[in-house]
């Protein structure tokens, strides 16, 4: 598996809102440059989209490696179904923080930038990982969370998905269980 589990592209490309560019550097890195004129966000990872990001019960680190305290990433997570959202991390001054949850959870991530602030080539860098570590920066690796299907186990359908219109929905049995399998195309 990949270490960053922070889906790369992300929602946002590159945009300017509230007098702040956040320029997509194509390599998972965003720099900022501009003076906020509001509190402003830039999503990484959003839910209701292709970049939902389901955590199984664990520890985890979030990091943003920007050497900033204008400005952080953060966590946003729901335990029941995205009716509800709470923080769950956001990096402290020293670019990470750890948390942990004690039950399956959905999450989004953004870049959050502060009212009045002015940024420079800031260069945010945002990884979620395993563990209570924060390591060096690694661009998502989408070839490292890829699902191989046994040849011999037959795709009983396959269409886009309806929620999820750029993936294929792999429908497949083994053993008695049903399983649906998500891929891109």
């Amino acid at each position: 598996k990949s270490k960053n589990m922070i889906a790369y592209p992300y929602y946002n490309t590159t945009i300017t809102q509230n007098g702040v560019t956040f320029t997509d550097n194509k390599d998972g890195t965003i720099t900022v440059n501009g003076t906020a004129t509001a509190d402003t966000f830039f999503r990484v990872h959003y839910a209701k989209t292709d970049y939902v990001l389901e955590l199984e019960p664990g520890t985890y680190t979030i990091s943003d490696f920007s050497g900033t305290s204008n400005g952080r990433v953060e966590l946003l997570g729901s335990y029941d179904n995205q009716s509800t959202w709470s923080t769950f991390a956001a990096c402290n001054n020293d670019g990470k923080a750890t948390f942990t949850i004690t039950q399956k959870a959905i999450v989004r991530a953004s870049i959050k930038v502060y009212n009045g602030k002015t940024y420079n080539n800031v260069v945010f860098k945002p990884q979620l990982e395993k563990g209570s570590v924060a390591t060096a920066f690694e661009k998502y690796n989408p070839g490292a969370n890829l699902l191989w299907i046994n040849t011999d186990t037959a795709i009983s359908n396959w269409s886009f998905g309806a929620e999820e219109p750029n993936f294929y929905n792999l429908s497949t049995r083994t053993e008695g269980d049903a399983h649906t399998i998500m891929a891109p195309h």
